[in-house]
C-alpha cells in the first residue's frame, strides 16, 4: 500500500514541478521581451540604428546597453 501512495505522490510532484516550470518559463519570456522592446524604443527614438542591430545579435553589448539605459 505505501508503494503505490508513494508513486502517487512522486507523480503528483513531477506534474507540480513541470507545471510550475512552464509557468517560470512563460514568465521569464515575456520579462525578456519586454526588456528588449524597451531597449529597442530607447536606441530607435535617439536614431541608433546602428547600436539596435548590433544589440539585435551581440549579447554582451546588448547587456552593456540595459546598464546604460538602467532596464532590469
Amino acid at each position: 500500500m505505501c508503494d503505490v501512495l508513494d508513486r502517487v505522490e512522486a507523480r503528483g510532484v513531477a506534474i507540480g514541478e513541470k507545471r510550475g516550470e512552464a509557468r517560470g518559463v512563460a514568465i521569464g519570456e515575456k520579462k525578456g521581451e519586454s526588456r528588449l522592446a524597451a531597449l529597442m524604443d530607447q536606441l530607435l527614438s535617439q536614431g541608433r540604428l546602428e547600436d539596435a542591430r548590433r544589440a539585435a545579435k551581440d549579447e554582451n553589448f546588448r547587456a552593456c546597453l540595459f546598464k546604460e539605459f538602467q532596464i532590469y
